[in-house]
């Protein structure tokens, strides 16, 4: 297994195209910047790319959910239901070359169908 966690990204892909080339057996865990970089990471042939701010950002909203009164059980679902849409996005998003203008468009139709399901998970959220 191998663990790429360096600053420079392109420095960092071409690791991971080097040891996929190479060494195509080595699992390749690596750390991305945010989502392009994630994507990039993947497509270069990363088996898991996470990103360095995602999981702290979901766990500062459940904080402010809990802050404003949600139920610990149901801001921990609203957090699971976000991660899980989100990750959909960028399974969908593997499919198709890193252009920003995709990216743009899939974010507003994943906000959208994002919207629909908490609208349909409203309830009593207290």
């Amino acid at each position: 297994m191998l663990l790429v966690a360096i600053g420079m990204e392109e420095d960092a892909l071409e690791i991971i195209r080097l040891v996929r080339a190479e060494c195509p057996h080595i699992k390749i865990v690596s750390r991305a910047h945010n989502r392009v970089g994630l994507l990039r990471q993947r497509q270069a042939g990363a088996d898991l790319a996470v990103r360095e701010m995602f999981g702290s950002s979901v766990e500062m909203a459940g904080a402010v959910l809990r802050g404003i009164g949600i139920s610990d059980d149901n801001a921990a679902e609203l957090s699971r239901l976000f991660t899980h849409h989100d990750q959909g996005l960028i399974e969908q998003a593997l499919n198709r070359p890193v252009e920003l203008d995709q990216l743009i468009e899939i974010g507003i139709e994943g906000r959208k169908e994002l919207e629909i399901l908490f609208s349909q998970d409203k309830g009593d959220l207290s």
